[in-house]
């Protein structure tokens, strides 16, 4: 097998208080294989974005710190190059689509200018070239009359089109690996369906690998070919996505799966599936790390769950999964 575009390994980050540290992301490991598409998915407070924000080095300092583990890249480890070597690759080989356009934007810059001058950085062309450039990608991401839109400002526009200028922004210097960050959270239903649309035909036409942090397991489903399921810092659970909705092996992917709007799942007979919530909330980072964290919320729960850590165990298909009862659960049935 060829060597992954992005290997994580026994990362850990999140942020240094005056009484100790509190972590976001708990000794999590993933690999990426060049051109596919990963979705990192988990509820709010899983630490997905704090994840994305390790692998761009962009938590915010000074409390914002990786406290261990690797990000290999290209041969190198992303955790311990140099600054000014991380800001070579952050935006040209390493991009990333922020959740919320409308704060990551600058709102006194028009949209051309920002995208020009990622151009201006990395690529070293003048000004006029990359205002050109600016153009054709407005174009590419199918945003209406562009030689119009690159003199606007992000409050010009509608939620849909400043999203899309941020696709431009991450795109604009042919990256390998792209992060998507909830990309669609704030959009409407049909707006959603085109952004993610248009993210893959991208990746389809660049070959760029796509890192994809949701909460929503109907994306998940309609994007990415495999999924690392998130809870309370740890990854919990790892597979293809065929293989993760047909068998999911732990009861916290499970209780997703049956919040999902029954419009994703049915029952097996047609009919569409009842929808349910996970019982509690999902415990903060400066919770208690012993045991499994979600034994509280568990309906499967034992003794030993509260008491040990289950390591991520390797099943049939490549299938991991971090549950002492993975082998004991009882056939999934999204109406159950």
């Amino acid at each position: 097998m060829s060597a992954p575009a992005l290997s994580i390994r026994n990362l850990s980050s999140g942020f240094a208080l005056k009484n100790g540290r509190v972590l976001a992301v708990d000794d999590v490991s993933l690999d990426l294989a060049k051109g596919e598409t990963l979705a990192v998915v988990g509820e709010s407070g899983s630490g997905k974005s704090v994840l994305s924000l390790s692998i761009m080095r962009l938590l915010a300092r000074p409390a914002g710190r990786i406290f261990g583990g690797s990000i290999e890249y290209g041969g190198e480890d992303l955790v311990t190059v140099p600054e000014r070597r991380m800001r070579a690759l952050r935006g040209d080989r390493i991009s990333m689509i922020f959740q919320e356009p409308m704060t990551s934007l600058n709102p006194v810059r028009t949209v051309g200018h920002q995208i020009a001058e990622v151009l201006i950085e990395h690529r070293r062309i003048s000004r006029r070239a990359a205002l050109a450039r600016a153009v054709e990608l407005l174009d590419k991401v199918r945003v209406p009359d562009p030689k119009r839109r690159v003199t606007q400002y992000p409050h010009e526009l509608s939620g849909g089109m400043r999203q899309r200028v941020m696709i431009a922004i991450a795109l604009a210097c042919e990256p390998d690996l792209l992060i998507a960050d909830e990309p669609t959270t704030a959009l409407d239903v049909t707006v959603q369906a085109e952004i993610l649309a248009l993210m893959l035909d991208l990746q389809e036409s660049t070959g760029c690998t796509l890192l994809l942090i949701t909460h929503d397991m109907g994306v998940v489903a309609e994007t990415a070919e495999r999924v690392a399921v998130m809870y309370a810092g740890r990854t919990v659970e790892i597979a293809s996505t065929e293989t993760l909705f047909a068998n999911p092996r732990h009861p916290y992917t499970r209780g997703l799966m049956t919040a999902m709007p029954s419009r994703i799942l049915t029952d097996g007979g047609g009919r569409k599936a009842r929808l349910t919530e996970i019982p509690g909330v999902v415990p903060g980072p400066d919770y208690s790390r012993d045991g499994c964290l979600f034994a509280p919320r568990c309906p499967f729960a034992i003794d030993r769950c509260r008491t040990a850590r289950p390591p991520l165990e390797a099943y049939p298909d490549n299938h991991l999964a971090a549950c002492f009862r993975s082998e004991e659960l009882p056939e999934f049935r999204p109406d159950a």
